[in-house]
């Protein structure tokens, strides 16, 4: 009886709600082939993304950035509005960033790792990409790679000890691609294309079966883009110079490579900055030094000429002047040939390949820094 009373009240409460279990299960019993299916099929989905796409990895490092304008500010009596909340960071650090992403370094990162050229060996389902363990070495030769302006795409295949090679081009002005197949007899080896003569040599240390191999060659500043988009930078905290380079890419190994390289072409790149401007500086010196230089001969003739045409010659107080303006101008000459040693020193320690890495030394005694 309590049982009874227990059923009642539930089908009440069912109706009541708006629902009825009965119901749904009646439907779940109508339309379970249905559901069956369905639940296979989503899970096979499932399975088939998971297995064949390619995972995508992100790499991170920081970058201490030394922002020396911001300290001269602090130092220099102003006000620090980094300190005070107001501003995050200085535009020194936003500018450093700005060329630690800029297509001009990320070009040298692409030129160095090579990465204008993407690699891939054909799959089961689909290509796979590779890097670093691609049995084929594709290259061009820099001078013809700097005017490549779009991409050439190239298949590989077994050709005996040597290798077929076929690809196609789109050349300006023409709607359809333009095509080439070659045949090499042995590697490494070369052919020429319509854009220019690309070099096959095999990777030492990998093993290559029979699949198709496939090799796309782009331009520098396409590939420096691309790779740009994955890189992302920006300041570790609100109140440091710290900043936190990631970058996102489906090859481990290629994402740390190209983290790595970015600092050192980074660094490359500010030195060569100072390499210019130390050269300029030295350009400029000498050029002044030899322009005072002229100046001063010139008004010395001009004033012991009027000495002679007016008689104004005394040998007792000329000899006293001359020995005096002579002591006076060798001292300058001593102070500005010290400078001129101190630049010349400067400037051969950064054109030195072996502190292309190191600081600049700071205080060396230079009249104007």
């Amino acid at each position: 009886m309590a049982e009874y009373v227990a059923n009642d009240e539930l089908q009440k409460e069912e109706e009541s709600g708006g629902f009825s279990l009965s119901a749904i299960w009646n439907i779940i019993i109508l339309n379970w082939q249905w559901i069956l299916l369905s639940t296979i099929i989503a899970l096979g989905i499932a399975y088939c993304y998971l297995r064949y796409t390619q995972p995508v990895y992100t790499s991170a490092m920081k970058v201490l950035i030394k922002d020396d304008d911001s300290k001269q500010m602090s130092r220099g009596g102003r006000m620090n509005l980094g300190e005070m909340g107001v501003i995050s960071n200085s535009n020194g650090f936003d500018n450093e960033l700005e060329i630690l992403t800029s297509i001009n370094v990320n070009s040298r990162v692409v030129k160095a790792l090579k990465l204008y050229v993407s690699y891939a060996i054909e799959g089961s389902v689909r290509n796979i990409e590779q890097y670093q363990n691609n049995p084929i070495i594709v290259d061009m030769p820099q001078h013809q790679l700097s005017v490549l302006r779009t991409p050439i795409e190239i298949e590989m295949t077994k050709a005996g000890k040597g290798l077929h090679v076929s690809g196609r081009v789109r050349m300006a002005g023409q709607g359809a691609p333009v095509t080439f197949d070659y045949n090499l007899q042995k590697l490494p080896g070369s052919i020429n294309t319509p854009m220019g003569v690309i070099i096959f040599q095999q990777n030492p240390g990998t093993k290559w079966k029979d699949e198709k191999l496939y090799a796309t060659i782009l331009p520098i500043e396409t590939a420096a883009r691309r790779y740009r988009g994955k890189l992302s930078a920006g300041p570790s905290g609100k109140y440091t110079t710290v900043a936190r380079i990631s970058f996102t890419d489906t090859q481990t190994g290629r994402s740390i490579d190209y983290l790595n390289e970015l600092l050192k072409s980074y660094n490359e790149d500010a030195n060569e900055d100072k390499n210019e401007v130390a050269e300029k500086t030295e350009e400029f010196i000498k050029e002044r030094i030899e322009a005072i230089r002229g100046e001063l001969d010139v008004t010395e003739g001009e004033l012991e000429q009027y000495k002679k045409s007016n008689e104004l010659i005394n040998l007792t107080n000329d000899a006293t002047t001359a020995l005096s303006s002579t002591t006076e101008y060798q001292k300058k000459q001593v102070e500005f040939e010290t400078q001129l040693n101190l630049i010349n020193a400067l400037v051969n320690y950064v054109n030195n390949p072996a502190n292309a890495m190191q600081v600049i030394p700071a205080n060396l005694g230079l009249a104007n820094a």
